[in-house]
């Protein structure tokens, strides 16, 4: 899931014009940024998945992993 998050993401900033992934989804208020304490992989994965389980259907596969 997490890398179909990434995949998602990236074309969405490609399709926009937009520069780095992260940054865009902070911006535009769809992740929260992690606190100074949490810039490990495991808290951006967590926050990336948070998100794609937002942004996908109910129906959708992934949603039931």
């Amino acid at each position: 899931m997490l890398s179909k998050a990434i995949r998602i993401g990236c074309a969405s900033c490609e399709k926009r014009g937009a520069g780095k992934f992260d940054a865009l989804l902070v911006r535009d208020n769809m992740i929260q940024t992690l606190a100074k304490n949490q810039g490990d992989v495991v808290h951006m994965k967590h926050k990336l998945l948070i998100w794609m389980g937002r942004t996908l259907p109910t129906d959708h596969p992934l949603n039931a992993v």
